[in-house]
């Protein structure tokens, strides 16, 4: 196989790739350009139904407006909506018509004022004067072949003249559907496009170009877009023949010029085909050639080709050690970041530890509070049964068998003296009476029986008062919001707000030093509850909050917690504290 022959199947090769991506390029080009069409073609009728869509809102707006005019319900005052209707003519060229519900056409532009009128149909599609007076909205209906007064082929476009939130009346515009075709009509259309209007039914409103039915062929392509203002779509056909054309047109020309471009790629590889066969000869002899450029063609040396790829393959050596270089400058960095960003993520780590130590230090010290407030709770309670006890035992029950022994000394006087068994039975009713007090101060130490009779202000008034009589402090009580009118509370929320009252008067007169104390009760509408109970004493320090063994404040706070609520300690100003309790309404 000769050298020439070997280039030429070598060019054909090259050609080849080059004849298959023309190709390729000429399908994405036809291709692109249906797409240009099919896109065209969807905007087109977007931007129609979007013009249609605005003629019928700016319709159904002057309707409104005339619908809002407080002479449509009044007859006599009609003269006067006549001429405004007939401004509505003027500007949108179409005839007004008010509508009974009977269905009777009271007033009509089209008619002189007063005349007898027939009436509008009410069958037949969609018809929006039916629409408006039923559902007491704006409508928009369907064509309609016949209407009263007008013989043109009509729509309906009416709105509710509401009263009340009832629809009373309607008031309709007639429109011809002469009006749609000269929208139609203005719309630039190629060459074998058209474009139809039609109503919810899918009947002709309007219609421009001819379309690929009407020929009784399919259309290419076929675009719908649907009016937002009325249940109508507008419809753009692209013909099969239309359709076709640009597209034959573009591939024939691209087609050529493949071809003619293909045809001269061939015809120069040929050439230098030859040129390049006629240098590699010239190295298998022995004497150089002669000179090509005595031929007037460009020199082709060996020498000077090994030394360009040499020095080729030395600038690429050169550039890829420097993008090596380049890449391992990049991979340092980019490793000195990322060792940042772990040493901060270990920052991090370590902060959340230290927060989580300390959460889990809060946490149980926490439940050494909650175990210690149980063991004095515990403590309390047995200490208070060891006090019942012994009131029971010194107090009721020696009462008892004074009065046990006196009953029956008076038996016996009654037997033999009765006369001197008078105040024998006088000191057993004194002692009765004693025993009747016992009871009812250790019944009250208990659950307070003023609470539950009287209700939650009354008990704090009382509390209040003990208190002022016992310590000298003084100590007021004053019902604020709902509870001034309506004192009911619930028994939890009751019980809860006296035992923190109760608690609190204690560590007044044991630790503040205060001489008056305010206490103020206040309801919402709500049923929520708020307590302040302020004194002018020294106040409350860190130390004595974190006091071991001091169970009161704790005891007041899980208390108040059950119940869904929050304890505030807030200084107060000038000195002394003011203890706040916030309760939710009860569930």
């Amino acid at each position: 196989m000769t050298l020439q022959r070997y280039l030429a199947r070598i060019i054909w090769l090259c050609v080849a790739p080059l004849v298959l991506l023309a190709l390729a390029l000429v399908a994405l080009y036809t291709r692109q350009l249906h797409s240009d069409n099919e896109r065209e073609a969807s905007n087109l009728v977007r931007q129609v139904a979007q013009s249609i869509d605005h003629s019928l809102q700016a319709r159904l707006g002057g309707l409104w407006t005339l619908a809002a005019l407080p002479q449509i319900e009044q007859p006599e005052r009609w003269p006067g909506l006549y001429e405004q209707a007939r401004g509505y003519v003027h500007t949108f060229d179409s005839q007004v018509a008010l509508l009974g519900p009977g269905p009777q056409i009271l007033l009509h532009t089209q008619a002189p004022l007063g005349a007898t009128m027939p009436d509008y149909p009410v069958s037949g599609g969609r018809r929006a004067a039916m629409i408006a007076l039923a559902q007491g909205e704006a409508a928009i209906g369907d064509l309609v072949s016949r209407v009263p007064i007008s013989s043109e082929p009509s729509i309906g476009v009416a709105v509710p003249v509401l009263r009340d939130r009832r629809a009373v009346l309607a008031l309709a515009a007639v429109v011809p559907i002469s009006r749609f075709e000269n929208l139609l009509q203005a719309v630039a259309l190629p060459p074998g496009w058209s474009l139809v209007l039609q109503d919810s039914r899918g009947a002709l409103i309007a219609g421009r170009g001819r379309s690929a039915h009407d020929n009784g062929q399919m259309p290419a392509q076929r675009h719908t877009a649907t009016l937002s203002a009325a249940p109508w779509s507008v419809a753009l056909e692209i013909s099969a023949e239309a359709h076709r054309a640009p597209l034959v047109a573009a591939a024939g020309l691209l087609m050529l010029a493949v071809a003619a471009t293909a045809a001269l790629a061939l015809v120069g590889g040929q050439l230098a085909g030859r040129r390049v066969a006629r240098a590699v000869r010239s190295l298998a002899e022995r004497t150089p050639p002669p000179p090509l450029r005595t031929r007037g063609e460009a020199d082709l040396a060996e020498v000077v080709q090994v030394r360009q790829r040499l020095d080729e393959a030395l600038q690429a050596r050169d550039h890829a050690e420097a993008e090596r270089a380049t890449s391992e400058r990049l991979l340092r960095e980019r490793l000195e970041r990322d060792l940042i960003e772990r040493q901060r993520h270990e920052t991090t780590l370590r902060d959340n530890l230290t927060e989580l130590a300390r959460a889990r230090s809060e946490v149980e010290r926490a439940h050494a509070d909650l175990q210690g407030l149980v063991a004095a709770q515990d403590s309390v309670q047995e200490q208070e049964r060891r006090r019942i006890a012994i009131e029971l035992h010194d107090d009721l029950q020696q009462t008892l068998a004074a009065i046990q022994m006196d009953a029956a000394a008076g038996g016996r006087l009654l037997e033999h003296d009765p006369g001197q068994a008078a105040p024998m039975f006088e000191r057993i009713h004194t002692l009765a009476a004693g025993g009747i007090a016992a009871t009812r101060r250790i019944v009250n130490d208990l659950r307070p029986q003023m609470l539950e009779e009287l209700g939650l202000v009354p008990a704090l008034e009382s509390l209040a008062g003990q208190f002022a009589r016992r310590c000298g402090i003084a100590c007021s009580v004053r019902a604020a919001g709902k509870l001034a009118d309506d004192p009911q509370v619930s028994p939890a929320a009751a019980t809860c707000l006296y035992r923190v009252a109760q608690e609190s008067l204690n560590n007044v007169s044991k630790h503040s030093g205060a001489t008056a104390v305010r206490i103020v009760v206040r309801g919402t509408e709500g049923g929520r509850l708020c307590m302040r109970i302020s004194d002018n004493g020294r106040g409350i320090t860190a130390t004595d909050r974190g006091k071991p063994g001091s169970f009161g404040l704790p005891g007041m706070q899980e208390r108040v917690r059950a119940l869904g609520g929050k304890l505030l300690l807030v200084p107060t100003r000038g000195g002394g504290l003011t203890l706040v309790v916030h309760l939710p309404p009860p569930t």
